[in-house]
């Protein structure tokens, strides 16, 4: 998923260590996507290139 992102947006993703299962994907500090909040499911492929393209519209 990080060469994913760095290959779609031209930027190496960071991985913030974390505990009790937490995944998180965060732009600007916006989360995007949450595992926690999404049925303990990892995202599908895919899901996270399209949260992080609807926030970049948001900006616009």
């Amino acid at each position: 998923m990080a060469a994913d992102i760095e290959n779609e947006f031209g930027v190496k993703p960071t991985l913030v260590a974390g505990s009790g299962g937490v995944y998180k994907i965060t732009a600007d500090d916006k989360v995007l996507y949450c595992k926690h909040d999404s049925d303990d499911q990892f995202p599908a492929e895919g899901q996270v290139i399209a949260a992080v393209k609807a926030y970049q519209q948001s900006l616009d």
